[in-house]
């Protein structure tokens, strides 16, 4: 009998220790959503289908294709491994560097162009690819904001003679706790834009771009008490402006850009809300090995938000340093 009742009593505290375990507090909610709300999302094509790449380059007046062959399907395949550093991981209002922590990252990506089709002065290129990223925060009381994310996009390309090139296209985007192994946002964005290349001087070229986005989200607020909170409450448009250099020097890439971008929200709590961000960053590259490259970066963003009682302002300082290994068949 003994026996019996210390078998049921480890049973029921085992499965109580379970069930505290995945309890998730509002504010663990309210924090990642935060998180959320502070992050960028557009479709991030691999460098080779850079338009600085499909351009006239510095030094030759060849024009190169932007994919990997002329005809026919060419994969890519790549993984990234990153040390971050974040000043502001929820993106707070509040007092910078209070809550300043590390992460690593680990992302594996890939995708397919289905070759090139000629239009009078235009080349077409369709895309589709995809990526897969885990989020490890280093210091232990972040742990519990630790999450995957997922990424799938299709976009056309199609460039112009001129070294303009324009793009139409859908991404998709998850964020899913490794705890609470919840979905804590899910979103659908089509996106268009242009971008246009020239020569600033033999070692230096430069990109103009501008697109426009609609933002369709779907965020966790089941938790959140507060009245108003719905799960579509970050759905936005975006309009991103930037102008940045890619400068070779001593085999060295070395990329500066400045950006800003426009928001419009109409849902819910965040109805009437414009956010205004400008942000810049700096990039060095240097190719290791064939298909391995190491990179440094470095960058600041600051978003001014308005329309809502809320405070959605927030600054950051953000750096890493990665390794890069992709190949393409």
């Amino acid at each position: 009998m003994y026996k019996q009742l210390s078998f049921l009593t480890a049973a029921i505290l085992g499965l109580s220790s379970i069930l505290v375990a995945q309890t998730r507090s509002e504010n663990n909610v309210k924090q990642s959503l935060s998180r959320i709300d502070a992050t960028n999302r557009s479709i991030n094509l691999p460098s080779s289908y850079s338009p600085l790449n499909s351009a006239s380059s510095a030094d030759s007046s060849e024009q190169k294709p932007v994919t990997l062959g002329k005809s026919g399907i060419s994969t890519f395949i790549g993984y990234d491994v990153r040390a971050v550093y974040q000043s502001n991981p929820g993106g707070d209002s509040g007092k910078l560097y209070k809550n300043t922590t590390g992460v690593w990252t680990n992302t594996f990506y890939g995708g397919a162009d289905f070759g090139e089709f000629d239009f009078a002065n235009t080349v077409v290129i369709p895309v589709v690819g995809g990526s897969w990223t885990s989020n490890e925060y280093t210091k232990a009381h972040f742990e519990d904001y630790d999450y995957y994310s997922t990424e799938a996009y299709a976009i056309l390309l199609a460039e112009y003679s001129d070294n303009w090139t324009a793009r139409l296209g859908i991404g998709y985007a998850s964020d899913i706790s490794v705890k609470y192994s919840t979905e804590d946002y899910s979103g659908i964005y089509p996106t268009v834009g242009i971008s246009k290349v020239y020569s600033v001087n033999s070692e230096t070229d430069a990109l103009f771009d501008f697109s426009i986005t609609k933002h369709y989200a779907s965020s966790i607020t089941d938790l959140i008490k507060d009245e108003g909170h719905t799960g579509d409450q970050l759905t936005n448009w975006d309009a991103t402006l930037s102008y940045g250099l890619r400068h070779e020097y001593a085999g060295f890439t070395i990329s500066p850009t400045l950006t800003t971008s426009y928001k419009i929200y109409e849902e819910d709590l965040n109805k009437d809300r414009d956010d205004f961000s400008y942000g810049g960053s700096i990039l060095v590259e240097y190719p290791l090995v064939s298909d391995v490259q190491a990179s440094v970066l470095a960058s600041y963003g600051n978003r001014d938000s308005s329309g809502t009682t809320a405070n959605h302002d927030y600054k950051s300082w953000d750096g890493s340093i990665g390794i890069n290994v992709s190949t393409s068949f």
